[in-house]
Parts: structure tokens; sequence; C-alpha cells
């Protein structure tokens, strides 16, 4: 107890004489917040589909989209826009956000509490601690159905063939003044279909400002005339069966007030869900979903991440792939793969290749027998669905997980080079802000973190990792589960910080309370 209190009191005394050397968080004159990027991910439940599964019909994979990083900030908008590779055969439907609303109450274990609602629970939703009631924080805007692009009004089937939709910002003329007056406008158009099975329709509009006129022609992609018709004797929420789908490709969350995400990690719960569609017949190959880039004619991107005061938040974006009736793959190159990659012990998502690697090019052979070379397929290669968690779990050994050579896999099946070697990855694990591989986190490794940042500020280069473990990378991982709020893999012993040191102290304190913390809170 002496030994520990002694500790104890040698850490504090440290601190505080080296607490005014921390760096905060800045936010730049651009108004763009410095801080680790986040990530807006798309994750399906499964990446593959037969060319069996094709030939019977249209198949569906729900997917989930992310976003990812640090829950210390807060946020007052998202928007997104995804994309298809080839939306004749790959398109999305089914678009779910934090508005949606179902008939039955369903209860959610989260890192809250439990909670139960009729919502669609999303990252930015709140849950009161006091009556576990969940609430949606903002609101969102989306392209579920198809909306005209001049008034933004709602598009309903009028029966095969013909759409209606209104507005009550429109143009009508008044005989009484001779002039157009603003009011209520209603238009009821025929739609043409072509051989690909896309609608079309034109209709006339008239500006109320200065009676200029012109006609707008509006897609309809994969139009379907059985829709039922809308009932003029219903409400729009009545009749929101007769609404015509749309692209379901954009989200634009915003809330007024700043929100934090719900629960302990950014991921627990998603930013919104869809549905991944693939054709029926749809042509063998690989078909790509990503993240737009592109600049709105607003000025704006068609995605972002905006955080308190408007401040923009640095992130990137990260597409998935599905295959369709690939039976085999030979890897022929890596255009780039990380000497290690690391990871925590709380991780519980799936390893993947596009944490290490880019650029993974391989010659396919599809269930016709045609083959297709050099395809990037670094999207579809992961550890055979095992998470960094599962790893150190069941396998750590001297305080952490590694495996120099751990397969990667292809649907299921060894990834293997076109020598027939396997193509594999230097994996390694370790609890977060367990310096001292003892398997917790203590106060001594908050210590040592701090000695070790006090070493290299003297200008010395000391050794992190201490323990029995001859893996040329221990030191490394000791170095990335030290930085708690930047994650540097490089080893840089620059990237170790008094703010390191203190973040493991709290976390070693919020844990002995009985609390559940969680080291996304730290991340810059």
């Amino acid at each position: 107890m002496k030994k520990q209190f002694a500790c104890i009191s040698a850490f504090a005394v440290a601190a505080a004489s080296l607490l005014s050397l921390a760096q905060p968080m800045t936010a730049s004159a651009a108004g763009v917040l410095e801080c680790t990027p986040y990530q807006i991910r798309i994750v399906p439940d499964r990446t593959s589909v037969s060319a069996a599964e094709v030939a019977q019909g249209d198949v569906t994979i729900p997917a989930s989209i992310y976003v990812t990083g640090s829950t210390a900030h807060t946020f007052n908008a998202v928007k997104i826009r995804y994309q298809s590779s080839d939306d004749r055969y790959l398109y999305f439907s089914d678009l779910v956000t934090g508005d949606t609303t179902y008939d039955t109450q369903t209860t959610y274990h989260s890192s809250v509490g439990d909670f139960t609602t009729n919502r669609q629970p999303f990252c930015f939703g709140s849950v009161n601690a006091n009556n576990g009631r969940y609430t949606k924080n903002g609101s969102s805007t989306t392209t579920q159905v198809l909306m005209d692009p001049k008034f933004g009004a709602t598009i309903y089937s009028a029966g095969p063939n013909r759409v209606y939709f209104k507005t009550s910002d429109g143009a009508v003329w008044n005989e009484a003044t001779n002039s157009y007056v603003r009011g209520k406008q209603e238009f009821l158009c025929n739609v043409t279909v072509d051989e690909n099975g896309t609608g079309s329709f034109t209709y006339h509009y008239i500006n109320f400002f200065d009676q200029s006129q012109e006609d707008i022609t509006v897609t309809i992609p994969r139009y379907d005339a059985t829709i039922p018709a809308y009932d003029s004797t219903k409400n729009d929420q009545q009749n929101a069966a007769s609404a015509i789908p749309g692209a379901c490709d954009r989200v634009f969350w915003l809330n007024q007030n700043d929100t934090s995400f719900l629960g302990n990690a950014s991921d627990e719960f998603p930013f919104c869900r869809v549905n991944l569609v693939i054709s029926k017949d749809t042509p063998s190959g690989v078909y790509d979903i990503n993240f737009s880039s592109e600049k709105l004619s607003s000025g704006s991107n068609a995605c972002e991440v905006i955080g308190s005061s408007n401040k923009d938040i640095p992130f990137e974006t990260l597409g998935t792939s599905i295959a369709v009736g690939v039976e085999d793959a030979e890897v022929v190159s890596i255009r780039s793969q990380k000497d290690a990659a690391f990871y925590t012990a709380d991780d519980n998502d799936p390893i993947l290749a596009t944490d290490f690697a880019s650029g993974i090019l391989a010659n396919l052979k599809f269930a016709d027998g045609t083959t297709e070379e050099n395809v990037d397929i670094t999207n579809l290669v992961d550890c055979y669905g095992i998470t960094p968690k599962k790893l150190y779990d069941s396998q750590a050994k001297d305080g952490f997980y590694a495996s120099e050579n751990a397969p990667l896999y292809y649907n299921g099946k060894v990834l293997k080079q076109t020598d027939g070697s396997a193509v594999t990855q230097n994996i390694l694990v370790g609890m977060k802000g367990d310096v001292d591989f003892d398997g917790d986190v203590t106060i001594n490794d908050a210590y040592l973190t701090l000695c070790y940042y006090a070493e290299v500020f003297a200008g010395k280069m000391p050794s992190l990792y201490s323990g029995p473990s001859s893996n040329s990378y221990a030191e490394r991982l000791a170095i990335f589960l030290a930085d708690t709020d930047t994650y540097n893999e490089s080893g840089d012993p620059g990237c170790i910080l008094i703010d390191d040191a203190r973040n493991i102290l709290q976390y070693y304190s919020d844990a002995s309370a009985g609390a559940s913390p969680s080291w996304n809170g730290y991340i810059k």
C-alpha cells in the first residue's frame, strides 16, 4: 500500500510540473477544427453474391453507414452522398435514418443503458438517464422518395405511366389581376419509359418572380408502373405507399444545437442504414460503392462533417465493393501494404485489408468460366471475419497478440498469389493504455508513460517496452498503446505527450470508480 501511495504521489507531483507543456486542440483561422480525421464508412452485411443468386432474382444486402472517430467533440451537421460504380446493376433502396419510426416498440441494449423506442436509434441520438427515453437529435433530409427538383415536392404515382405532385409555392394565373400570383399548383404528368426501364416526364414551370418559363424533365430510374395511385381523399402520410422511390443515396442530418455521439463508441450506432440491391441477371464482376467528392453548385461538398460553432471537421471516406459471380482470385500485386498493423483489444470490428493495404490487384475467375485481370479487390479482403478483441482474448501471449504471417481471405478462402503462396499481414493487438503489458490499465501504466515522455523531452532515446517478447514490433506496439489521443502507428517517440499519461490515469480512475470509460473520448 505504501509503495502504491508513493507511486501516486510521485506521479501527481510530476504531472503538475509538466502540465503546462500539454498542447490543447485548437481551431484554425480558416474555421477548420484540427483533429484526427473522422471516417465515414459503409459496411454491408456481406460482400459476395453468387451467379446462381442473381439468376434467380434481385439480391438485397443490408448495409450500415458509420461516422467513426473521437467522441470528444460535438456536431451540428453531417452530409453524405454515396454512389455505385454502375447503377444499372447495383442501386440503393429503403434508406433508414433517425427520423424513421416503426409501429412497434423495440428494446435496445447499449453502453448508456437499456432503452425502448419505436424509432430507429442512430449515432447522434440520446437517451435520458432518468426515464430511459430515446430522443432523436436533429432531423434528416434524404432521397428516400423522388422529389421535384424545382419545388422539392414529393412525386406520387397517379396510376400506370402517370405521376402527380403539388406545391403551395407555384405560379397561378389570376383572371382578376391578369397576372400570375403565388398559390397552390398541381401537376399531373405522363411518364415515358425507355428500353432500360427508366421513366421520365416533363412539366411546364413558370417563375413567379419574373414570369420566365421553362420545361423541366425528371428522370425515374427503374420506374415501377404498379405503384398504387395517390388518393386525394387521404393525407400525404396515408399516401406514403404511393410515393415514387428515390435514389436513396443522400442524407443530410442537421441539428441547431451541439450533439454528441450516443454511447461510449462513435460506431455503437450507425449514422443511417440502406439496402444494396443487386439486380437480377447482373453480369459477373466487382461493383464498387464510394462516397462522392463532388462540389455542389452551392459551393458546399457532397460529403461534409460540421462540428460545433460551424467548424469543418476533417474526415476521410471508406467505400466497399460487392463481388458478383466470382469463383476464385489470385493476387497479382499489392501497390502498398503496411509492414505491421496495430489494433486495440477492445476493437470488435472485423479486421479488413483496407486497414493496412491499398490496391490489392487480382486475376478473377467467374462462374461462367470467363476471367478478368488486375481487378482491385482491396475492399473484399479480410481476416475471415476475425476481430482484434477475439484474437487478444483467445491468443494473447506476453501481454499482447502478434502474428507475423496472418493469412488474408477472400470470400472465405485463403487469398493466394499467383505462385501459390498465401497473402499475409503482420498484425499486433494490445490493450490500450496497458504499457507494462500486465493485462490491465493501472496507475503504473500512467507513471511509465509519463517517465517515457520526460526522457524523450530531455533528449534521450528510452525504450517503452521491457517485456520478455523478442518481437521486433513490440516497442512500436507499446508506443501505439500509450498514445491515447492520436493512435500513432509509426513508433515515433514524439507522439507520446503528457496528455497520454493523464488520459491513462483518468481512465484508471474512472474504471476504479465503477464507470465504463472509453478511449474514444480521448482521441483528438
